[in-house]
């Protein structure tokens, strides 16, 4: 006895599978990236590395920057999985709806 849902089942595994295999490509690409002692790996929970404090009094874009540096040292795991929860939902196809 099939249902509506039957299909959808493999879609999902397929998906989780192509996304375990994107963050697999991410990571073996930043090893080699990383590899020569020439260039320093950069700080994690930081998105702009030139961006400091005294910055963010100079104009609306560097105080921009500034807190999305904090926001993502205060709460970087919280926001990477609500901003990939967001993009799943949005594109509708690759979750439940």
């Amino acid at each position: 006895m099939l249902n509506d849902n039957t299909c959808l089942y493999p879609q999902y595994y397929i998906a989780i599978v192509a996304v375990l295999a994107f963050e697999s490509i991410v990571y073996v690409h930043q090893a080699q990236f990383y590899a020569p002692e020439s260039r320093p790996k950069p700080k994690t929970g930081i998105v702009f590395v030139e961006t400091r404090r005294p910055d963010a009094d100079v104009g609306l874009v560097e105080c921009a920057k500034f807190f999305a540096n904090y926001c993502f040292y205060k709460f970087g795991l919280e926001v990477r999985t609500v901003a990939a929860k967001a993009f799943c939902k949005s594109s509708g196809q690759l979750w439940w709806r």
